[in-house]
């Protein structure tokens, strides 16, 4: 399965980001094969709409689920309009912790917008 995390840098030791538009990197997690690929937010920095355009990214690379510690409103209705499945982490938790949380089935996955309580 093809993941799509927001993360706070560009290392496995790193965490989950607090945010999810303005997240400083992005990771590509294949588990099949265990592949780690981070790729610099290029939406960061942006004056408007930084999450919709982060998840029109997710859309845009066939990502199966996303993970985040906060995925705004319009993020989330354009993952779920994608059907890409959404499950949310706490933010500051390792990388590693997060994934092997994810393959325990132990993430909770969204089915409806919750605003972030962290």
């Amino acid at each position: 399965m093809k993941l799509f995390i927001t993360v706070s840098g560009d290392s496995k030791t790193d965490t989950i980001d607090s945010g999810f538009g303005r997240c400083p990197y992005i990771l590509i997690y294949e588990t099949e094969n265990d592949s780690f690929k981070f790729i610099s937010n290029p939406h960061q920095d942006s004056q408007a709409s930084v999450g919709a355009s982060v998840a029109s990214m997710a859309v845009e690379m066939n990502v199966e689920a996303v993970i985040s510690a906060n995925p705004g409103p319009k993020a989330f209705n354009i993952l779920k309009d994608a059907n890409i499945k959404i499950f949310q982490a706490t933010a500051n938790t390792k990388i590693k912790r997060v994934i092997a949380a994810f393959e325990k089935n132990e993430l909770n996955q969204l089915e409806e917008y919750i605003p972030y309580q962290g």
